[in-house]
């Protein structure tokens, strides 16, 4: 069984007793992993795997999105973070302005300014979130690209603070 085949197993599993306990915000954020997942597994011969993924490949994440126009406004927050994919893309952003603030420092002690920089340790810690975020929430990179780019973002930043 292939690394994908298993954790697909395991989040259908996590899915299966979120959807018994009526827990809306879990089923929804394993149900987005269950979607990814499953692109992985095709080449499966496995028969009961194969309905599973059919069964998941069924249910419509949009329609099971708007199921949460009328629950509290934090589940509402979540389920919109990873309905529209911005949960990773915040995170970037947050280490994009970091970057920009070194570069501009940077730049200003090449003019014979000095001063040290004090926006390494937000760097760190906005990297260090995202990892954390990202691991703790099991969720999946859908364009590896992404986090590609949010790396070489944070080790230009790292750069720049060693000069």
């Amino acid at each position: 069984m292939g690394k994908f085949t298993e954790a697909f197993e395991i989040y259908y599993e996590l899915y299966q007793n979120a959807k018994n306990n009526n827990n809306r915000l879990l089923k929804f954020r394993l149900l987005y992993c269950l979607k990814w997942v499953s692109n992985y597994t095709y080449s499966s011969d496995d028969p009961g795997l194969k309905s599973r993924i059919k069964e998941i490949d069924i249910i419509d994440a949009e329609s099971e999105f708007f199921n949460f126009s009328g629950a509290d406004p934090l589940d509402k927050d979540i389920a919109t973070l990873l309905f529209e994919g911005r949960a990773i893309d915040y995170y970037g952003g947050k280490i994009r302005e970091t970057v920009d603030k070194i570069r501009k420092h940077y730049f200003s002690q090449l003019r014979a300014n000095y001063s040290s920089n004090n926006n390494y340790w937000e760097l760190v810690n906005e990297f260090l979130t995202l990892i954390n975020f990202t691991i703790a929430n099991g969720l999946p990179y859908t364009k590896y690209t992404d986090f590609q780019n949010i790396c070489n973002c944070f080790i230009e930043g790292i750069f720049l603070v060693m000069r």
